[in-house]
């Protein structure tokens, strides 16, 4: 028996540090290759480097700012995943508003946590980000809901030098809906 827990642990110890090392440093991503949906399907990037999706987003956040183009604190997603990786590592660290604006299907929780959270209001601005491993495309959910949806900017993200995966960073104009 003590044979077989010790196998068991040596085998589980091997599963955890190969992830924790495909995670890390495998060159680029075990997905699709195609621009729009670059890297989908390979769940390792879920957990790999948010932290700089924020840095890049807030350089772009800091731009517009700065230059006038938003006031927004607003990001939203119509998903909860990537929506709760976007909470939780951009909007959080930043101190930004994030709300799910979607189906209760597509946002679950997030139709409860949205009610104690920050509303836009008539004439907001908002980011809708989303990557390129879980696309969504803003103008079919958003469309009615904002005047202007403008193109997105594309931050490229590198694992061990090789392109892994895109973050679309849109900026949503004059929130008009109820």
């Amino acid at each position: 028996m003590h044979k077989l827990a010790f196998s068991s642990c040596i085998f589980i110890l091997i599963i955890t540090i190969s992830g924790i090392l495909l995670i890390n440093y495998f060159p680029g991503t075990l997905g699709d290759k195609k621009e729009k949906t670059f890297g989908k399907g390979d769940v390792t990037l879920d957990m790999y480097d948010w932290n700089f999706f924020k840095n890049e987003f807030q350089k772009t956040y800091k731009k517009d700012i700065q230059s006038g183009k938003t006031a927004t604190t607003f990001i939203i997603n119509n998903k909860w995943f990537p929506g709760a990786h976007i909470d939780n590592y951009i909007a959080q660290p930043m101190h930004l508003d994030f709300i799910a604006v979607g189906k209760l299907e597509d946002i679950h929780t997030y139709q409860w946590l949205n009610k104690y959270r920050k509303k836009l209001k008539y004439g907001d601005d908002a980011y809708f980000i989303t990557v390129s491993s879980n696309f969504s495309d803003p103008q079919q959910q958003y469309k009615m809901m904002f005047k202007k949806i403008n193109p997105p900017v594309i931050i490229q993200q590198f694992r061990n030098k090789k392109h892994a995966r895109n973050m679309l960073v849109y900026l949503l104009e004059g929130y008009n809906a109820k």
